[in-house]
């Protein structure tokens, strides 16, 4: 059995069955998430809010292409869910992820994955 790559798509197709997909897609104001593939340059764990429990890693990037964002954020559940996602781990790698911009402007990632093995960019 093949495995599919996780898409918008194929995380909604089971749950709504083909028929439905095309009126979820056509619904005003959903939008895909943006999907991003670059070089993680440097990557900062923050407080947000500040003073609160909540941590979040923001990852600055570089080779994403033109009109994508150069900063991501990977929020607090998702950390929770990957104890092994570390600042100084991910700096150098390659990623690829999936965004999505919230109402304050700020690209939120839904998915994320690291290059394992060599680092494609000196982080020094």
């Amino acid at each position: 059995m093949k495995t599919k790559k996780s898409s918008a798509l194929s995380r909604v197709a089971p749950v709504l069955g083909v028929g439905s997909t095309v009126s979820f897609f056509s619904s005003p104001g959903w939008e895909p998430p943006m999907q991003l593939r670059g070089i993680v340059m440097s990557a900062v764990l923050d407080e947000n809010p500040p003073g609160s429990d909540r941590i979040e890693l923001t990852l600055w990037l570089q080779g994403v292409g033109p009109g994508k964002p150069r900063r991501i954020v990977v929020p607090y559940d998702l950390l929770l869910s990957d104890p092994s996602l570390d600042a100084e781990a991910v700096q150098g790698h390659g990623f690829e992820a999936e965004v999505e911009q919230d109402a304050g402007g700020r690209w939120i990632v839904t998915a994320i994955g690291f290059a394992d093995g060599r680092v494609l960019r000196d982080p020094g």
